[in-house]
């Protein structure tokens, strides 16, 4: 697992544990269905997440999110972050 703990979005710091609202396909402002899940890991290298290797560095982290209703793990760009989940929102 990654020492890196938080990554900055167009909306805020995400950090390990938040549960987000996110685009799966395309980028932030791309008009998409939203998702929903919880960041599992900020990834800053390398490594094979779910069923892919993600190519990502320090300067282009990942973020790998556990979605809530297929319970899978993918990682995306911060782009496609939406924002944090509002208590007692989805």
């Amino acid at each position: 697992m990654s020492d890196v703990n938080e990554v900055h979005t167009g909306h805020g710091a995400i950090r390990v544990g938040d549960h987000v609202k996110y685009h799966p396909v395309g980028g932030g402002d791309s008009i998409q269905t939203e998702s929903t899940g919880v960041v599992q890991e900020i990834v800053t290298e390398e490594k094979h997440v779910g069923s892919v290797n993600v190519h990502a560095t320090p300067d282009m982290p990942r973020v790998a999110i556990r979605n809530d209703k297929t319970g899978k793990v993918t990682a995306y760009r911060p782009e496609n972050i939406v924002g944090r989940v509002e208590e007692g929102g989805e």
